[in-house]
């Protein structure tokens, strides 16, 4: 995917993120509000000059954006209430007790960013024991007080963890992708 469609991505995960459905609902509703925002996006990509961006087509409907183009395919899921893709690795650790902010799955992996009222160290600490007992092997692991970074490594398979304090509340944040090298 090219630079302009990645951050024509981005836009749409801000746009997602701060749900202006919710906002729009109210008024219009959630199709309609659903509707509005895949039209302005599907827009913005068929008049892109770049021919690359304006072969992809993006569909949203339920908390679900569906980005589809040449290069493949991209679903974000977001929203009140967001799940793990039904499809998401089943050798991958993921705690029972965190809050889902976003979920993404792209053609060959997974990302998942979620908050936990666990501490960095103890986060990191179940990720690691539980990810080795999965038959990860851990590769790096950078620790730097409040925040730290894990690698992963299974068969062909790279494992990557950023998590960090929350800057104004209590718990952490936690990005975790999974992916083909």
């Amino acid at each position: 995917m090219t630079k302009k469609l990645l951050l024509i991505i981005t836009i749409s995960l801000l746009i997602a993120a701060c749900n202006p459905a919710d906002a729009i609902s109210d008024a219009i509703g959630n199709k309609v509000a659903e509707k509005v925002t895949e039209t302005i996006i599907n827009n913005a990509i068929k008049n892109d000059t770049d021919t690359s961006i304006n072969k992809a087509n993006v569909e949203i409907k339920n908390g679900k954006m569906v980005i589809k183009s040449n290069d493949g395919k991209v679903i974000f899921n977001t929203g009140k209430e967001i799940k793990l893709p039904s499809d998401f690795p089943k050798d991958v650790y993921m705690p029972k007790k965190v809050k889902i902010v976003m979920a993404m799955s792209i053609t060959n992996g997974y990302t998942v960013t979620f908050n936990s009222e666990q501490t960095t160290a103890e986060l990191a600490k179940q990720f690691i024991n539980e990810s080795g007992k999965l038959k990860w092997k851990k590769k790096s692991d950078i620790n730097a007080g409040d925040q730290q970074m894990l690698v992963f490594q299974k068969d062909k398979r790279v494992l990557n963890l950023i998590i960090g304090k929350k800057d104004q509340s209590k718990g952490t944040a936690c990005q975790l992708t999974v992916a083909d090298k």
